[in-house]
């Protein structure tokens, strides 16, 4: 999956045709994002993840940037 200016591109098409320059940014997404089936499903995930301290640095640090933003 290839994403520029916040849209997916499809497939068959050209980066020419999506009027992409050399000196543009992409985004490659190499698996397809997360589906699930119902909310208790991705409430084990979303837990799961925050198990990571990594993830809850980031999470902090996300809140932070947008309260500040916001004011």
């Amino acid at each position: 999956m290839v994403i520029y200016m916040g849209k997916v591109l499809k497939d068959e098409s050209t980066l020419d045709e999506n009027e992409v320059s050399e000196d543009e940014f992409l985004v490659v997404m190499l698996r397809k994002p997360r589906e699930f089936g119902s909310m208790e499903d991705f409430w084990v995930f979303y837990l799961a993840q925050h198990l990571k301290p990594a993830m809850r640095r980031w999470h902090f640090a996300g809140t932070v940037a947008s309260l500040v933003c916001a004011l």
